[in-house]
């Protein structure tokens, strides 16, 4: 009989075990859903974000991309400079963008106030 008694205490404790551990395991399930839960309620934007609306003109969203591209380039030369090929140049001096991006003075090479002067 005392074995029985052993037996039952034994598999009592077993029992005790696999429920601490089954509780221990759903109390990390529950704070995982909860993190996130809380990840996806706090993220930026929205569907819409990703696919934009199909009557929306795109080529008027690429065209505000690139002046916007161009204004952000556009403060990152020092004033009175453009940038040119990945280089802040004067274009109102310089021989190699004289009055715009590429537009080369042909020999002796003078810009002056964004024209080219001919000999």
């Amino acid at each position: 009989m005392e074995w029985q008694q052993d037996r039952e205490y034994a598999m009592s404790r077993e029992v005790s075990v696999m429920l601490g551990r089954l509780r221990r395991r759903w109390r990390v399930a529950l704070l995982a859903g909860v993190v996130a839960l809380a990840t996806l309620s706090c993220a930026r934007g929205s569907y819409n974000d990703l696919n934009p609306d199909p009557g929306e003109n795109l080529a008027e969203q690429n065209a505000a991309d690139r002046d916007r591209e161009r204004e952000m380039r556009r403060s990152l030369c020092p004033a009175g400079t453009t940038p040119c090929n990945g280089e802040c140049v004067d274009l109102q001096s310089d021989a190699f963008h004289c009055g715009g991006c590429g537009e080369v003075c042909a020999p002796p090479g003078i810009c002056d106030r964004g024209q080219c002067l001919a000999d």
